[in-house]
């Protein structure tokens, strides 16, 4: 079924240092919405619903992880598509 989406956000249980964690969320090849942790953070900021499209049904959702933090990473990244 499609469905709105609520919000979207990530969360990471080591938060990343030396720089921020980049991502993308794409929805059928296009990008959905941007997501940012900054360095020391392990919650991202939060995309509200309104204004995205809704998610299609069939469509592919991805994430691109488009840049991490410089000495550290971060670890255990999870995003969340709350409808």
């Amino acid at each position: 079924e499609t469905h709105c989406v609520r919000d979207v956000f990530a969360v990471v249980r080591e938060p990343p240092e030396g720089g921020p964690i980049e991502l993308r969320v794409k929805h059928d090849g296009q990008v959905y919405c941007e997501l940012r942790l900054e360095a020391g953070d392990r919650f991202s900021n939060t995309v509200k619903g309104f204004g995205l499209p809704p998610l299609r049904a069939g469509a592919t959702v991805g994430l691109d992880i488009v840049s991490v933090g410089g000495e550290r990473p971060g670890a255990d990244l999870t995003v969340t598509l709350r409808l």
